[in-house]
């Protein structure tokens, strides 16, 4: 994640998630490693401090854009009159951060399961106590999971068609 924009990466989970009807899970952590910041074309690493002050930026700017961004029924999917989303229930996040600077909205509509797991929601004391970062995907069965609808007998989330 410290060298990954978070507007990039949204979409790309949003659109795996929805592919594998809620089976993509992805673990973030910060680089440490002084080869990975010279390989994309930095002098040095970042500070560790530094670090986990983006990463939490990073968590926040995601965050907004998969949960913040999309209300529950902007997806209307409307054949008829031709209209996919409601507009009016799509808002840009506005982001303005030490490290990154999100004014818009996120490109993808959002998972039924944004925010419904147990462990998801994640704080900054917890992300910082931790020093680890999961997007709100996950694996059926996955360890340290407590409760999830999905399943692979249910195809998915368990609580819409995705």
């Amino acid at each position: 994640m410290t060298f990954e924009h978070p507007y990039l990466l949204a979409p790309r989970l949003s659109t795996l998630d929805h592919l594998t009807k809620g089976r993509v899970a992805c673990n973030e952590v910060s680089s440490y490693l002084p080869s990975a910041a010279r390989n994309i074309g930095m002098d040095r690493q970042i500070g560790h401090d530094a670090r986990y002050d983006l990463a939490e930026e990073y968590m926040e700017v995601a965050y907004n854009l998969w949960e913040g961004s999309w209300e529950e029924g902007a997806v209307l999917r409307d054949k008829e009159r031709g209209i996919f989303t409601d507009a009016a229930k799509v808002h840009p996040i506005r982001h303005q951060g030490e490290y990154f600077k999100v004014p818009g909205f996120h490109l993808c509509e959002r998972s039924c399961r944004t925010g419904r797991e147990a462990g998801v929601q994640m704080r900054r004391v917890q992300i910082r106590a931790m020093r680890s970062f999961d997007f709100p995907c996950c694996t059926p069965g996955s360890p340290g999971r407590t409760s999830l609808s999905a399943t692979p007998e249910k195809g998915g989330c368990g609580e819409c068609d995705h």
